[in-house]
């Protein structure tokens, strides 16, 4: 499991490292390419999917973290 990292704790490291430098990459995109509210409405659904699977790895049930990413989402293109 650890075959290019010593220990787990390197090898979550590394996928966090991953994945912010991705949301930040997006961030990028998005105000290069859209009007800026646009840009921070995409940036924030992509922000609200990486903390709706960060959820998933920790606690409440499969309903609560529907209902939460649900709601946040559709506040979020509230004003489209």
């Amino acid at each position: 499991m650890y075959r290019h990292f010593p220990t787990r704790d390197a090898l979550l490291e590394a996928v966090y490292r991953t994945e912010v430098e991705r949301l930040a990459a997006a961030q990028q995109k998005f105000a290069e390419t859209m009007p800026p509210v646009e840009a921070l409405r995409a940036w924030m659904l992509l922000f609200v999917d990486y903390i709706a699977a960060k959820a998933d790895y920790r606690a409440g049930t499969e309903y609560a973290r529907r209902w939460s990413v649900k709601t946040v989402r559709r506040y979020l293109r509230m004003g489209r």
